[in-house]
């Protein structure tokens, strides 16, 4: 069930995006059904750390729960599940068109980020409240990224 909840709620949004970026492009049917994996996992993965990142806020002001039994063991298992999505993504932002990839590219990393401080937050931090990344690290990511797809062709 909830993978059928993160495909409708979050690996269709990373296809839709995909087809906008490729309304003016043509790609070869293997590098479409690259980015297509791409997408899915990325939206995955971000439907995932939302999961992590508002335990709290899911539980007390929603009264929901994505994840009803939360132990660290779970919490790693997650983690691990989103790096090796992170990582499937990071492997078609080459063949997206240029206009795309800075922008996917930060968005991808601000997650890998987060990921990490969900990673070394404790159980009780993340039942308590929500895991952020800092502004001026955030901004520090999309610079790479824009420095990355502009000057290290």
């Amino acid at each position: 069930q909830l993978d059928e909840y993160i495909y409708g709620s979050a690996e269709v949004i990373g296809l839709m995006c995909l087809k906008i970026f490729l309304q003016d492009s043509t790609a070869s049917p293997q590098d479409r059904a690259t980015m297509e994996h791409g997408a899915r996992r990325l939206g995955a993965a971000f439907q995932k750390v939302n999961f992590l990142r508002d335990l709290a806020e899911d539980r007390e002001d929603l009264g929901r729960s994505y994840l009803p039994v939360f132990t660290e063991e779970m919490r790693d298992e997650i983690v691990t599940d989103i790096r090796e999505d992170l990582d499937a993504a990071r492997q078609s932002i080459p063949l997206l068109p240029f206009g795309a990839r800075t922008g996917v590219r930060a968005a991808t990393d601000l997650y890998g980020c987060l990921v990490d401080n969900l990673e070394s937050a404790s159980l009780e931090d993340l039942k308590n409240g929500r895991i952020r990344v800092p502004s001026m690290k955030k901004a520090s990511l999309a610079t790479k990224a824009m420095w990355k797809e502009v000057f290290q062709k």
